[in-house]
């Protein structure tokens, strides 16, 4: 289906992708990594909030034998719900505004006008990425080999 803006089919396979077809596909992706964003957040925030309600009834987090329970814990009892809140529409939130960044770049990808730009884009940050990389791994290399240089053996020698 040909939206009006796009070429006419000459029989060329090179042809742009028609305005349709590229937001089916970049809503698609979006979708995708919507999807993919909320239920790794969800999987990593269920068992985080397990967790700190064990430790907080086992007395790990001593929030109930603190001095300043009665003060300081104990006022606007109530915010406690708004963790649910927060945990819901927070994913909720970033899954759209993931979806939306990753539907985008497809789109603006997909689009002959911005293509260009987009895949210099992408070259200038692959190029920047491996050089973040390599400085990251020697800076972990020599910290790990030189360290006793930073330490002296006879520190009030001298």
């Amino acid at each position: 289906q040909k939206f009006q803006g796009d070429e006419a089919n000459d029989g060329d396979d090179t042809d742009d992708v028609t305005v349709g077809s590229r937001t089916r596909i970049s809503m698609a992706v979006g979708s995708f990594f919507s999807v993919i964003v909320s239920v790794v957040i969800t999987v990593l925030f269920i068992p985080n909030l397990v967790t700190t309600t064990l430790k907080f009834r086992r007395g790990v987090l001593p929030s109930l034998r603190s001095e300043d329970f009665l003060h300081r814990y104990r006022f606007a009892l109530d915010q406690v719900a708004l963790v649910y809140g927060g945990m819901f529409w927070g994913v909720l939130f970033s899954s759209i505004a993931i979806g939306a960044l990753t539907g985008g770049f497809v789109y603006l990808l997909l689009w002959e006008s911005t293509s260009g730009i987009v895949l210099s884009a992408i070259g200038n940050l692959l190029g920047l990425s491996v050089i973040l990389i390599t400085k990251i791994i020697m800076s972990q290399i020599m910290r790990f080999t030189f360290f006793a240089a930073f330490y002296r053996r006879l520190p009030l020698a001298g």
